[in-house]
């Protein structure tokens, strides 16, 4: 169980703004190559186009391959790369569906 928080830079509206995402996340270990990992995340950004504040929701599920599986890089390596790919759901005020 983890507990992170991301601030990203929103480009696409005419007037760039700032966002804080708090990021809730469950790893659940599968073998030393992949975890299955469910997280949610609450977005806050400030969108200056339309003077309304975007919030969302994105639940998702993921795999996570880890290259520091003893195979490609050693288990207890330093440096502890890993990519994830799954599928989530986006809520927020103005478009809900499914992403990749």
């Amino acid at each position: 169980m983890g507990l992170r928080s991301k601030c990203w830079w929103f480009f696409k509206s005419r007037k760039p703004s700032l966002g804080i995402t708090p990021d809730v996340y469950l790893s659940k270990y599968l073998s030393p190559s992949f975890d299955l990992m469910d997280n949610v995340f609450v977005g806050y950004f400030r969108n200056k186009t339309i003077n309304e504040p975007l919030g969302n929701l994105n639940p998702s599920l993921n795999l996570r391959y880890k290259f520091f599986n003893g195979k490609i890089m050693p288990v207890e390596s330093k440096f502890q790369p890993y990519i994830t790919a799954g599928i989530g759901y986006l809520f927020d005020n103005t478009k809900t569906g499914v992403k990749f």
